[in-house]
């Protein structure tokens, strides 16, 4: 039975409404409005999903977020916003791997928590296979290695876009995540990214770049082609593990391994800005 934890709806109309509906399906609440008493509820418990509403502090998020998804990584971390909210508010939660929905798209993402629990369909995400794209040697012999020490099993490493791009199409039914390079001779990431999001049968893999002097304008470029995430060469073990996470919750859950439509990319620039990433 699924587990929800909701933090600062206590008197909410809306999500009374969807609670009262779903728990006739089978979906447990657990609703508080104590930041603290809402910590240690994801110390002591394992929840599918915590929901959080837009106008809570980014760093607060950030905190709840990382105890969920320490005890469980393919967990739900949902902000619940209204249809008007500023422009932090609603790209900062996505850019630590959080999904953001309105309470009119609450509802149906609920009931597909309610079904994913009873077809054990979340079990996808953790036999996820990860393949490395790098055009040097040791570097991508030491991302292998990190990513297997998270306890991935299926980790290969591919020295050109094209190389992966072959494996992928002989198997394209596979859990898959592809963590790529942005600057390789001959077919770029950028170009790999573009060739994926445009074939049928690849679009909905989540795509990690790595980037080591990529500028500002080539990483909006990535996200504007459908990158999922992006890392900053040689890439932190514990930001690897949360773009590894957040592509798990990707697979497991079929959800939009797109970042940023061409628009929003745009509107990211300054505020990918202000945090230090570009």
């Amino acid at each position: 039975m699924p587990d929800i934890l909701a933090f600062g709806f206590l008197h909410n109309a809306a999500l009374d409404r969807v609670a009262d509906d779903l728990r006739e399906d089978g979906l447990r609440f657990k609703r508080v409005d104590d930041f603290e008493i809402a910590r240690e509820w994801l110390q002591l418990r394992v929840f599918d999903a915590v929901l959080v509403p837009a106008a809570l502090p980014i760093v607060e998020q950030q905190e709840l977020a990382n105890l969920l998804w320490s005890k469980q990584g393919l967990a739900r971390f949902i902000v619940v916003a209204d249809d008007q909210i500023a422009l932090h508010q609603r790209y900062e939660p996505r850019l630590m791997g959080a999904e953001v929905l309105t309470h009119a798209e609450l509802a149906p993402e609920l009931r597909r928590i309610l079904k994913e629990a009873a077809e054990g369909a979340a079990a996808h995400g953790s036999s996820m296979k990860v393949c490395i794209v790098e055009d040097l040697d040791s570097p991508r012999d030491i991302i292998c290695s990190f990513v297997e020490s998270f306890g991935f099993r299926n980790v290969q490493g591919f020295s050109s876009a094209r190389e992966v791009l072959d494996e992928l199409r002989s198997h394209p039914n596979e859990a898959v995540c592809v963590v790529t390079d942005l600057k390789m001779p001959e077919f770029s990431g950028r170009e790999l990214i573009t060739e994926m999001r445009t074939d049928s049968t690849l679009r909905n893999i989540p795509i990690i770049v790595l980037t080591a002097h990529g500028t500002a304008d080539s990483l909006i470029d990535c996200l504007k082609a459908g990158a999922s995430g992006f890392l900053v060469k040689p890439p932190k073990k514990q930001d690897l593990l949360n773009e590894l996470r957040r592509a798990q919750r990707i697979v497991a859950h079929s959800l939009d391994p797109v970042l940023a439509t061409p628009q929003e990319a745009e509107l990211l620039r300054d505020l990918l800005a202000q945090r230090g990433i570009l």
